[in-house]
């Protein structure tokens, strides 16, 4: 039956309005940083890039790389996701038809949005895939990022007046200026903060966690001053995607997952500056998790007090099966409420549930992560069916704000169940933070295509300053359509739901991509700031020859584009030093009026509500004809009060107001010694972490806590600046070790460092206390043979070996595979003695396992079991296991000798196992490692090294003479 276009309109309207309905549950709510880094201490230096060596284009027989993805668990359960409890009925995805009947009826429109301004190739095949090819726009200049020839981000800057080539390409690493930062690894992002009008640019490292970011001092990233952060987060930051809010710079990653917020008041200031992390609940079934920052766009900030945001998307017939809402499924939205003075004020509060039209991101996925189908070849294409895709767009229209995104997903289809497309969305907030986000329209762009249904998918989308938004996304069918580059649109007034615009093609592929299934991994959509209506986007597609290709492009709609001007200034936070008897001058505030889209009114400046008590001085003018500058020129005394003062400059022309916020902070005395609280000086057996806390100074502003584990300081194992009197740590400080601490109270005045003082932190698992000796009564590292171990099975082969096939200490290990075939192996280590004088009783081992099964549910698994004076085995309980527990349940009904029992499974690398054998004290035992499989696929298996009985204290002294009988009872 074909629906009506007002039918499927009203359907599209009704399922927005459930949005408030699906949030009625209270959100999560983790206060506390879960890690603040290390102060960054920023580095400046001037580049002129015209002056730097071009990177040369990859060629024949330089190294092809596939850039692997970096899975947390569920990898099978995400491939082969269980059937959800209450099955969706696929027929009709009703925004498609939507959509489809919207064409029919009226037929495509577009304008001069259909003819692209700009249209040309950007960086050529680098010899790694994905390339990650992201952009954007602003000063006048659109930058474009892939992953380089040499395994960093290489970065090109064009002039958006010509849409020519500017400069490079050049490698971002060369911005490095040294350490962690000389060796980029890739996954580049360039973002344009404005805002500030400022360019950020930023790309993880090899062989390390830190980020490097790179903030220029103005809009042209060809010549400009550069300073460069490095923020170290505790674990590797994959797939990171950033976001421009107006307190912080916000990251997501696929880490946990987390997110993390950069301090961009300091940043932008040239300030030391730090970074915290959240963490963020997982969706299960997924083993690649990101949560994308909303990232601002336009001149207008968020309301005061709003906090950042994060966004996913939620299938529940996938990450939900055994509860699932057959009718919805859901977008999600985090809150970071970021304290950088106060970590512990830090708040993300989450999920924050709006209901979204069902749709289906489970597409057929016979192995890596392949699903969209091209021509000419069997390799498949990867959806990235995981995340929104980035940027998420924010703006603020004053009455009203905006969140726009995008994802992928699975079009009903009887012949491949891989056709994709791309899902859009729109929510609205009025009236501030306190209210929610509703959904305002969806879309699903999915066109009727001749000859067949072609996939879109890899969404960027963007909104203009009126409201219009655009999409552009990668096409692909078999057969015919190559994987290309189209785009399409809709303005602000068109019906809700759909695409208005007729489907433009940036540019047609010409091959397909063979041989590695990764693609694109994010595009880029930007608006320039110069007009508020410009979109640059960026993508890849396939050339004739069989490599990929970036492409860019600009285009506008004719509607867009209202009269304005905007406010830029330095110099908005600073401290200040009033002690003395006169009149301190601040650093001067310089602001920039700059007009847009014609506007030519005059600007009048002032201070709202006025300037503090203690501050004088004013504007070398206060009225400014955009485009124009006016300097602020203010002075501080000692009758200001100490502490924190916000003053506002605004710019007024009619209704249309502007305003900046110069924060000062203010001393009028240096800042004395404290005392140190806790932990009291000479403590033993202290936590790893311990709160610390010491007495308040007068007007400090701030105090820095240094923990080292040298009485000279000379090694600093964790630095903190905070503003309150505790400070406790994120990570645990070293155990069994004395450790030493001092804390600086300081402001803008001076500072004065604490006396030192000390405590001894508590032995850990398998730890001796300090001056408790420690007793070896057993040590096998599998280098010299078999030393008495034995091996069997119970059901199946034995297939327990040494081998050298994953090295570890140096070189052999223990290892049985798990064959695919219902089996149950046996390791048994040799007798050992456990003394009842010794305390701290512990086996220790490391392993390394791929075994089927996830977090909640193991099909193959290993355990360890234990013997006593020659008695049956029994499995060692879980709460014996100090280290690395077991993962989940083995599933019942699997077919697997151990069914029910708690076991090891998934994917691990070597990770050192402690049980406690205290209970054992007393006893001669014997460890066997037993590994049970089931019948469904093979995995790599199971390796068991560097196996080792440790004690703590004298052992007893033998008092035997011999063992052989003759000193027994005389007859």
């Amino acid at each position: 039956m074909k629906l009506g276009y007002r039918f499927l309109a009203a359907a599209a309207l009704m399922a927005a309005g459930i949005a408030s309905a699906a949030a009625a549950d209270a959100p999560a709510v983790s206060r506390g940083a879960d890690y603040v880094s290390p102060p960054s201490v920023p580095e400046r230096f001037f580049l002129d890039a015209r002056t730097r060596p071009v990177i040369p284009a990859w060629k024949p027989g330089d190294p092809i790389r596939e850039i692997p993805r970096q899975f947390h668990g569920e990898e099978e359960r995400q491939k082969h996701p269980p059937e959800p409890v209450n099955p969706v009925v696929q027929g009709i995805d009703v925004l498609v038809e939507l959509q489809r009947t919207f064409d029919a009826r009226r037929g495509p429109r577009g304008g001069g949005f259909t003819t692209p301004l700009a249209n040309a190739d950007g960086q050529d095949f680098s010899g790694f895939v994905p390339p990650d090819s992201s952009g954007d726009v602003g000063g006048g200049y659109y930058v474009e990022v892939i992953n380089g020839p040499s395994g960093g981000a290489t970065y090109t800057i064009y002039d958006t007046a010509s849409g020519t080539l500017a400069a490079g390409p050049f490698i971002m690493d060369d911005l490095g200026g040294g350490g962690a930062c000389a060796n980029g690894g890739g996954d580049g992002v360039v973002v344009y903060d404005h805002l500030a009008e400022r360019w950020l640019f930023t790309e993880f490292t090899s062989g390390s966690n830190d980020l490097c970011v790179y903030l220029s001092a103005d809009g042209n990233p060809v010549s400009t001053t550069w300073t460069r952060y490095v923020f170290t987060p505790p674990s590797f930051p994959d797939y990171p995607k950033y976001g421009v809010w107006s307190d912080a710079y916000y990251v997501g990653a696929n880490e946990g997952p987390a997110v993390y917020a950069m301090d961009r008041t300091r940043m932008l200031a040239g300030q030391t500056a730090t970074m915290q992390r959240k963490a963020v609940p997982e969706l299960a079934g997924l083993g690649f998790q990101m949560t994308p920052p909303v990232s601002l766009f336009g001149t207008t900030p968020p309301p005061a007090g709003a906090p950042g945001f994060f966004v996913r998307i939620n299938d529940d017939e996938r990450n939900n099966a055994g509860s699932n809402d057959p009718a919805n499924d859901f977008i999600e939205l985090f809150t970071l409420d970021v304290d950088f003075t106060t970590p512990a004020n830090t708040v993300l509060t989450g999920p924050i549930r709006v209901a979204e039209n069902e749709f289906d991101s489970r597409f057929q996925i016979a192995g890596g992560f392949g699903a969209i189908h091209q021509p000419g070849t069997s390799t498949t294409l990867d959806p990235l069916l995981e995340v929104p895709m980035v940027p998420v767009h924010y703006r603020n229209f004053g009455s009203y704000e905006v969140l726009v995104g995008n994802h992928v997903v699975r079009l009903p289809d009887d012949t491949t169940n891989n056709v994709a497309g791309v899902r859009w969305f729109e929510l609205r907030r009025t009236g501030g933070p306190a209210n929610p986000w509703v959904m305002y329209q969806q879309g699903t762009y999915a066109p009727d295509d001749a000859g067949g249904q072609i996939s879109r998918w890899m969404g960027a989308i963007g909104m203009d300053e009126s409201g219009n938004i655009a999409l552009g996304y990668s096409v692909a069918r078999d057969p015919g359509v190559f994987p290309g580059l189209r785009y399409v649109g809709r303005e602000a007034g068109d019906p809700p739901g759909v695409m208005t615009t007729g489907e433009t093609t940036i540019v047609d592929g010409a091959s397909s991509q063979s041989g590695a299934d990764r693609w694109g991994d994010y595009f880029g959509m930007g608006v320039d700031p110069a007009d508020g209506c410009t979109f640059w986007f960026t993508g890849m597609y396939m050339p004739a020859g069989g490599d990929w290709r970036t492409r860019y492009a600009a285009f506008r709609f004719d509607t867009c584009g209202t009269p304005t001007f905007t406010m830029t200034a330095d110099n908005l936070g600073q401290d200040v030093c009033a002690a003395g008897p006169g009149a301190t001058a601040l650093a001067p505030v310089t602001v920039a009026v700059n007009a847009r889209n014609g506007f030519a009114d005059p600007v009048a400046m002032s201070f709202v509500p006025g300037l503090p008590a203690g501050f004088g001085g004013g504007y070398t003018a206060t009225t400014v004809n955009p485009p124009g500058t006016t300097v602020a020129n203010l002075t501080v005394d000692a009758t200001a009060a100490p502490g924190s003062h916000t003053i506002v400059l605004r710019g007024s022309s009619g209704a249309i107001e502007r305003d900046l916020e110069l924060v000062v902070g203010v001393a009028t005395a240096g800042a004395g010694a404290t005392t140190l609280t806790a932990p009291a000086d000479g403590a033993d057996s202290v936590p790893p972490q311990p709160l610390f806390s010491w007495q308040a100074v007068d007007q400090a502003t701030s105090y820095h806590i240094e923990i080292s584990d040298a009485a000279d300081f000379s090694n600093v194992i964790l630095a903190q600046t905070v503003t309150t009197t505790t400070f406790q740590p994120t990570a645990a400080l070293p155990l069994n070790a004395q450790i030493w601490w001092r804390v600086t109270a300081t402001n803008q005045c001076g500072e004065t460092v604490s006396a030192v003082s000390s405590f001894t932190t508590q032995a850990g698992p398998g730890q001796c206390s300090a001056g408790t000796p420690v007793q070896t009564l057993f040590d096998d590292d599998v280098e010299g043979g078999e030393n008495g171990w034995t091996h069997d099975a119970a059901i199946g082969s034995d297939g327990w070996a040494i081998t050298t096939a994953r090295p570890n200490s140096p070189t052999h290990s223990w290892k049985t595979s798990a064959p695919g075939s219902v089996s149950d192996r046996r390791l048994l280590s040799p007798v050992v003695a456990l003394p009842a004088s010794l305390g701290g009783l512990n086996l220790q081992f490391q392993h390394w396992r791929l075994l089927e099964g996830s977090a909640t549910e193991c099909k193959d698994g290993g355990i360890l079991e234990i013997s006593l004076d020659g008695g049956a085995f029994s499995q060692v309980p879980a709460s014996q296991l100090l280290s690395d527990p077991y993962t989940a349940p083995i599933a019942s009904g699997s077919g697997n000798p151990l069914a029910g029992n708690r076991a090891w499974c998934g994917s691990q690398p070597y990770t050192n196992v402690i049980v406690d054998l205290s209970a054992y004290a007393g006893h001669a035992a014997q460890f066997r490692y037993r590994l049970a499989t089931n019948s469904s696929v093979t995995r790599e298996g199971w390796y068991v090294d560097d196996v080792k009985v440790l004690g703590c204290g004298e052992l007893a002294p033998d008092d035997t003479i011999f063992e052989d009988g003759f000193d027994g009872t005389p007859p």
